[in-house]
C-alpha cells in the first residue's frame, strides 16, 4: 500500500531515492470538494481496512503494547502541549480557550483528556504493536476512485524494524480525524469561528464537512469489524490536540483543531 521507491543512493552527506508517479489526487483534495459518492467512499474503506490488517505485528505482548501506546499516544500530548504553551501563539490561544472555549483553557482540556484516552487505551484489546505508516491522513492517501487504488505516502521513518512499530490504534484514529473530526477542512481554511448565544467559540466547517453520509458508513465499518468508536475516537482526541503546536506557523488553524477537540471531549463524556 505505499508507493514503491527505487533508485537508493547514499553518500557521507546526502542520500536520495526515486518514486512511482501517480497523476492521482490525495484523498483530503477529493474530500474538501465533495468528489466521493458513496460507492468510491466505501472502495476507500475496504482498501484503508485492509491495509490496516496488512500490517506486520511484533512480539504478542498486551502489556508491552499498552504501556508502548501510553508512552506515544500520552506522552506526546503532554510533551507537545508544554510546547505550545512556550510559544506566542500557545499563550494566546489558551487565553482565547479560556474566556471562550467550550471547556476551557488548554491545561484545562489536557486534564479532561487524558483519563479518557487512557482508560480507551485500557479498554482496548490489542495484543501486539504493528509497523504502522504513522500519519495516514487523508492529504497522505492517494485514491483513484475509478480503479479503487489506493497508495499511502510520507510514511514516519525508521532505521530499524523496531522503531516503525506502534500501537495499532494510531493509524485508524489518523484516518478517523479526517472522517469524523474533519481535520481537512481546517488544514485547507475552510471553517470559521464564531461566537454562541454564550458568547463561547463554536465551530463551523464550511458545507457540513465531511458529509454526514460518509461519517454513517464509517460508523457502521467500525462496528462490523468489531472496533469500539468512543475507543477510536479518544485516541483522534489525542490527535488533535497533540498536534497543536505544528501549526502554529498559521494560528487561526489553533482555535479550529481546539474546537473539534472540544466536541469529541463531549462526545466521549456523553453516556452511550
Amino acid at each position: 500500500f505505499l508507493v514503491p521507491t527505487f533508485g537508493f543512493w547514499e553518500t557521507p552527506a546526502r542520500a536520495g531515492y526515486e518514486m512511482e508517479h501517480l497523476p492521482i489526487p490525495d484523498a483530503a483534495l477529493q474530500l474538501v470538494h465533495g468528489a466521493f459518492s458513496p460507492d468510491e467512499f466505501d472502495l476507500l474503506l475496504d482498501q484503508f481496512f485492509a491495509f490496516l490488517a496488512s500490517r506486520r505485528a511484533g512480539p504478542e505482548d498486551p502489556a508491552g503494547t499498552l504501556e508502548a501506546g501510553r508512552a506515544h499516544i500520552l506522552g506526546k500530548l503532554d510533551a507537545r502541549l508544554d510546547a505550545l504553551l512556550e510559544t506566542p501563539a500557545g499563550r494566546k490561544l489558551d487565553a482565547i480557550l479560556q474566556t471562550s472555549g467550550p471547556r476551557g483553557g488548554i491545561r484545562a482540556m489536557q486534564a479532561q483528556a487524558r483519563p479518557l484516552i487512557d482508560a480507551a487505551l485500557r479498554r482496548d484489546a490489542a495484543r501486539h504493536l504493528v509497523i504502522g505508516h504513522g500519519d495516514p491522513c487523508f492529504s497522505n492517501i492517494l485514491f483513484d476512485r475509478r480503479l479503487g487504488l489506493m497508495r499511502l505516502i510520507d510514511p514516519r521513518g525508521a532505521q530499524r524494524a523496531e522503531d516503525a512499530l506502534m500501537h495499532p490504534l494510531y493509524d485508524l484514529a489518523k484516518f478517523s480525524h479526517s472522517v469524523l473530526g474533519g481535520y481537512d477542512f481546517i488544514n485547507n481554511d475552510l471553517f470559521t469561528c464564531n461566537l454562541g448565544t454564550g458568547l463561547e467559540l463554536v465551530l463551523q466547517l464550511d458545507g457540513e464537512g465531511p458529509p454526514q453520509w460518509m461519517r454513517a458508513a464509517f460508523r457502521a465499518r467500525l462496528a462490523t469489524l468489531g472496533f469500539d468508536i468512543r475507543t477510536v475516537r479518544a485516541v483522534e482526541l489525542s490527535l488533535f490536540l497533540s498536534m497543536l503546536p505544528l501549526h502554529a506557523d498559521h494560528p487561526r488553524k489553533l482555535a479550529g483543531y481546539a474546537l473539534v477537540a472540544a466536541e469529541i471531549l463531549s462526545e466521549l463524556e456523553t453516556p452511550a
